[in-house]
């Protein structure tokens, strides 16, 4: 892209890259890349404002690969027009984040309509020894629910490990924390509380649920437009408010 930018006599600014994070404040994403792994976070609010047709209910969402294989992804977009598809597709659900009491964090409706809308705090980035990053934010996008509820989310990069770390402010609130994966992909259970992400034989990460009840969803992917891969998806019903899994990987 910077360099398509030259070329049509644009003058690129470069932004910093701090032990592998790239801050990318105009459109709302963060950039992770560490022990070879890349991860694309969103913190970004709803947009743009006076158009915000194309958007998704995908706040604090994310997606993580490792080397060149996709991993962790989004549902995508099939298809425009409306009905129950568009919709889904849409949905908070259809997301690597948290859905609360069944409800879409931003109010995406026909087919591209958007009324209340998350609004993302400023995310902070604190960063640790040996090249350790945490990046945490928090959207208000379900404070209209009984209890007012506030979603914050935290990922923790460090020595091949992301800990995802997801909190619920009213703790009674019924929330699921839902990581898609890449079609091709599958979720075996090694003990009660340790998933396996497998190619074939082939183990590509472990994910140990620290806090929260983790089961396995069908899910579907959609790489581009016109076509939807079905797949698998580990959703985690956080527990008293909050659900942490750990994520991890061999350089």
């Amino acid at each position: 892209l910077l360099r398509f930018a030259g070329d049509l006599g644009f003058a690129a600014v470069a932004n910093g890259d701090v032990h592998g994070v790239v801050v990318l404040p105009d459109s709302g994403y963060v950039r992770v890349e560490r022990d070879g792994a890349t991860a694309l976070l969103d913190v970004a609010p709803i947009g743009p404002d006076h158009l915000p047709g194309h958007a998704h209910a995908d706040t604090l969402s994310f997606e993580l690969s490792l080397e060149a294989r996709k991993v962790v992804v989004n549902g995508g977009t099939s298809r425009y027009g409306e009905g129950v598809e568009r919709q889904h597709e849409r949905a908070t659900a259809a997301h690597s984040t948290v859905e609360v009491e069944g409800q879409n964090s931003s109010e995406v409706w026909a087919g591209f309509r958007v009324g209340r809308r998350a609004r993302p705090e400023p995310a902070r980035i604190a960063h640790g020894d040996a090249g350790a990053v945490s990046i945490s934010c928090a959207h208000d996008g379900y404070a209209h629910l009984a209890g007012r509820p506030i979603h914050r989310r935290s990922w923790s990069f460090d020595d091949a490990t992301l800990t995802v770390e997801d909190i619920v402010s009213h703790p009674s609130s019924r929330a699921i924390a839902r990581f898609h994966l890449a079609p091709g992909l599958t979720l075996q259970a090694s003990g009660p509380r340790r998933w396996l992400v497998a190619e074939g034989d082939a183990t590509l990460a472990v994910v140990d649920v620290v806090a929260g009840d983790a089961h396995v969803e069908p899910s579907g992917h959609a790489p581009r437009f016109g076509f939807v891969e079905p797949t698998v998806c580990l959703a985690v019903a956080l527990a008293d408010g909050r659900a942490l899994t750990r994520w991890t990987w061999e350089r």
